[in-house]
C-alpha cells in the first residue's frame, strides 16, 4: 500500500495523448495532486461506477457504460467528442485540459480517446491505436469496442468528416491536418526504434494483444479472431475488411 492507505500505482500518472487530452484510470482521477500538477480542469468519466471525487473543483461528464461485449459505447462517441471539444475551446482561454478515464484506463477510456482522434484528427483506427499505444502501452479495448471503432471509422470516412468540414476557419478543422501529419511522422519514427516491452496485465482483453504484437495489423487481427465473435451484429461490422 502507498501513503495514506492508497493502493500502489505501478503505471505512473495519466499520459498525454494531445496537449489538452490525457488518458488515465480511476486511481488517477482520485488523485487531486496529480490532476492539479497536470493542469486538469475537466474529467470524462467513462464508467457507471467510478465516483467523481472533486465535483466542486473540476468539471465532470459521465458516460455510464460497462466494460463488456454487450455495451454500446459507440452511441456515446459524438457526445464525448463534443464534450472534449467544448473543454478544448475553453482551454484556449484558461489552459484547460481533459482527463478521460475509466476504472483501469485500458478499455473504455482508451476507446473514447481513439474515437476522438479518428474523428478530429482524420486518421484511421490503426494509426490512432498505434499513436495512443505508444503513450499508454497497456490499452486494450475489448472485442466489441474494437468492432464498434472499426464501424465508426467507416462512418467517419463515408461522411468525409462532415462535422469538421462545416467548422469556421481557424477552428479545429485547420488544426487537424498538421496534427494528423505529425502523428504519422511520430509513428514512422517509432517504428524504427526498438519496441517498448508491454507490461503483463491481468485483463480479459489480452487475447487479441498477442495477435497485435505479432502482426501489427488490425485487419489481420480481426481476420484471425472473427470466428470467436458470436454476435451477428459484429460479424456484419467486419465484412468490409
Amino acid at each position: 500500500m502507498g501513503k495514506h492507505g492508497d493502493p500502489p500505482n505501478p503505471r505512473g500518472g495519466p499520459v498525454e495523448i494531445l496537449p489538452f487530452l490525457y488518458l488515465g484510470s480511476a486511481y488517477h482521477a482520485a488523485r487531486r495532486d496529480m490532476l492539479d500538477a497536470l493542469g486538469i480542469t475537466a474529467l470524462l468519466n467513462v464508467s457507471s461506477d467510478c465516483p467523481n471525487h472533486f465535483e466542486g473543483h473540476y468539471q465532470y461528464k459521465c458516460i455510464p457504460v460497462e466494460d463488456n461485449h454487450k455495451a454500446d459505447i459507440s452511441s456515446w462517441f459524438m457526445e464525448a467528442i463534443e464534450y472534449i471539444g467544448e473543454c478544448l475551446l475553453r482551454g484556449w482561454e484558461c489552459c484547460g485540459r481533459v482527463l478521460v478515464h475509466c476504472q483501469a484506463g485500458i478499455s473504455r477510456s482508451a476507446t473514447i480517446c481513439l474515437a476522438y482522434l479518428m474523428m478530429k484528427k482524420r486518421v484511421k483506427l490503426e494509426e490512432a491505436f498505434e499513436f495512443v499505444k505508444q503513450r499508454r502501452s497497456i490499452i486494450s479495448p475489448n472485442f466489441s469496442f474494437m468492432g464498434q471503432l472499426l464501424q465508426f471509422e467507416s462512418q467517419v470516412l463515408a461522411t468525409s468528416y462532415a462535422v469538421e468540414a462545416v467548422s469556421p476557419s481557424g477552428t479545429l478543422r485547420e488544426r487537424a491536418l498538421p496534427l494528423a501529419g505529425e502523428m504519422r511522422q511520430q509513428l514512422a519514427d517509432t517504428a524504427e526504434s526498438p519496441a517498448e516491452p508491454i507490461p503483463v496485465v491481468e485483463s480479459n482483453h489480452c487475447g487479441w494483444e498477442v495477435v497485435w504484437r505479432e502482426t501489427h495489423s488490425l485487419k489481420c487481427l480481426f481476420s484471425c479472431l472473427c470466428g470467436l465473435l458470436v454476435s451477428t451484429k459484429f460479424r456484419s461490422t467486419l465484412l468490409w475488411l
